[in-house]
């Protein structure tokens, strides 16, 4: 036989804090059963800023370095054909590419899988419940915080309660660009204009709609509008 690792070309989506494993299962070499003290297992790992490579994990068929604290090749599974390498509490600073280069002599196979890490946003907007005058003019926020990378994407919509339309409300809008917190993680605001024209807005339903890469969903934050009568006027269109 001849030494190979299964390749999955797909990145591997971690979120911050989380444990993850990036695989290296393998094939094909001619001893059976699996001799360790024939094995060497090297993980390394590429950062997308740099093309320097710096070395995660060592085990030379006796001893093990864990250059990345925490990382570890359980010995079980390597007898079960499986250099996986599993990382803890995982930081933005594990993101990467990793190379698993695997020996088992006189064989060598080497397969690289890519690390993404990523923090979910939240979001809250300024008000739950607008109330309003007919034909007057405020303005509510959103706001958007927690999340990494800083690729965001909001868009605001408003649910006619009269009518179950929905309408998308880009022109009103302004979107700041994404500030970076403390914690290497991002915040970014979006302001609404909300001009009622008429009193069947009564019950209309604004959402903030967030988009990111940790979201398998769309994230949503909503207010009520409230339409009431100028002051002194009947309740007429």
């Amino acid at each position: 036989g001849k030494l190979q690792i299964y390749r999955d070309d797909s990145p591997i989506e971690a979120l911050l804090g989380n444990d993850v494993t990036l695989p290296c299962q393998f094939y094909g070499y001619e001893e059976s059963p699996l001799n360790l003290s024939k094995v060497s297992v090297r993980w390394t790992k590429r950062q997308p800023s740099s093309n320097t490579e710096q070395r995660v994990y060592f085990f030379d068929g006796k001893d093990i370095t864990p250059d990345r604290p925490g990382s570890y090749v359980p010995k079980d599974r390597l007898l079960g054909q499986d250099a996986s390498l599993h990382l803890p509490n995982i930081q933005f600073s594990d993101e990467g590419e990793y190379t698993c280069h695997l020996i088992v002599t006189p064989e060598k196979a080497i397969s690289a899988v890519t690390l993404l890490v990523s923090a979910r946003p939240t979001c809250r907007v300024s008000d739950s419940r607008l109330e309003m005058h007919k034909g007057t003019e405020r303005s509510v926020t959103c706001y958007v915080d927690g999340f990494h990378p800083n690729d965001v994407k909001i868009h605001w919509v408003r649910e006619s309660k009269a009518s179950n339309i929905t309408y998308k409300l880009d022109s009103q809008t302004c979107t700041s660009v994404p500030v970076q917190n403390q914690d290497g993680t991002y915040n970014v605001t979006s302001v609404l204009s909300v001009t009622p024209k008429t009193l069947e807005e009564d019950g209309d339903v604004y959402s903030c709609v967030i988009s990111h890469r940790s979201l398998k969903h769309r994230l949503t934050c909503n207010f009520t509008l409230s339409v009431k009568s100028p002051p002194g006027k009947y309740k007429s269109q």
